[in-house]
């Protein structure tokens, strides 16, 4: 074989392979594009405890927010105050209900005083709407719209089952930009004030405990796996041990919310099981 031809022979099989190389990358591009809906699917929880999936989209009726959640040609529909949650393009809503009727906001800082966003009441019709007005939002159902005016006063008046944040708003002249740390103050003020009242009401269940031994070894694994999901996974596994430390009852949608986060991970069912069986028996 004379030297041009071998180099024309060579350069031949490199426009082969490089050929299959694109079309490898292309099948690999269209086989991710195809299952990016199923890896990135809404849904809702309802007050039933049920988790249904699909595309969702808020559509808002007089006092009654609205859902579309569309499963292939499935539409469901339902109102806010049959949902307990939603989760759409990776943010989570809740029902709140505000000086216009029962909203669906956006959660920003979960907890026992959690930060919402709603919408304008004067931009309910507009397409063009943005999430940007402040709530609190108490786990007992109390809403407090942030104000802008008589921040400190509203705020001191809505919080005052926490006695030492009105010192720590005056004497740090705390004021709106600094609502991030005074919902951590008070979260963990209002943490305290109830750990402390179970101690003396009631003796906390110990380390040995069967259920926290199981919840523990299910979040060491989480911790160490690689699940796209497992912060939030995680996040519920600590709410739970919470409960079963205080001996208070561990709610059905924790429950639905672990078992959907990890039930296309058959390395978590075994201890999944385990888990539900033991708080069950709770």
């Amino acid at each position: 074989m004379t030297m041009d031809r071998s180099i024309w022979v060579i350069m031949g099989w490199y426009q082969i392979d490089k050929l299959n190389c694109m079309k490898k990358k292309a099948f690999l591009f269209i086989f991710l594009l195809g299952t990016y809906p199923a890896l990135a699917q809404d849904y809702v929880v309802t007050t039933r405890n049920d988790t249904l999936r699909g595309v969702a989209k808020i559509l808002e009726f007089d006092i009654l927010d609205r859902i579309d959640l569309i499963d292939g040609k499935k539409k469901n529909h339902f109102t806010c105050i049959q949902i307990k949650t939603l989760s759409m393009n990776g943010e989570t809503f809740s029902p709140i209900k505000g000086s216009n009727g029962y909203r669906l906001m956006k959660l920003v800082k979960p907890g026992y005083l959690s930060l919402y966003l709603g919408k304008q009441s004067n931009t309910m019709s507009s397409p063009n709407f943005h999430y940007d007005v402040q709530y609190l939002v108490k786990r007992d159902g109390s809403v407090q719209e942030v104000p802008n005016l008589g921040f400190k006063k509203a705020i001191i008046r809505f919080l005052d089952d926490c006695k030492s944040l009105k010192d720590k708003i005056v004497k740090e002249n705390l004021g709106k930009k600094d609502l991030d740390q005074i919902i951590t103050f008070y979260n963990e003020c209002i943490e305290s004030q109830t750990i402390s009242s179970r101690i003396d009401a009631t003796p906390a269940v110990g380390s040995e405990d069967p259920t926290l031994i199981a919840l523990g070894d299910l979040k060491a694994k989480l911790e160490a796996g690689q699940l796209p999901n497992r912060r939030d996974a995680i996040d519920i596994l600590n709410d739970m041990s919470n409960k079963v430390k205080s001996r208070q009852p561990v709610p059905n949608y924790l429950m639905e919310g672990l078992k959907g986060l990890l039930k296309d991970s058959p390395e978590y069912q075994s201890d999944l099981e385990k888990v539900i069986s033991l708080v069950a028996k709770k």
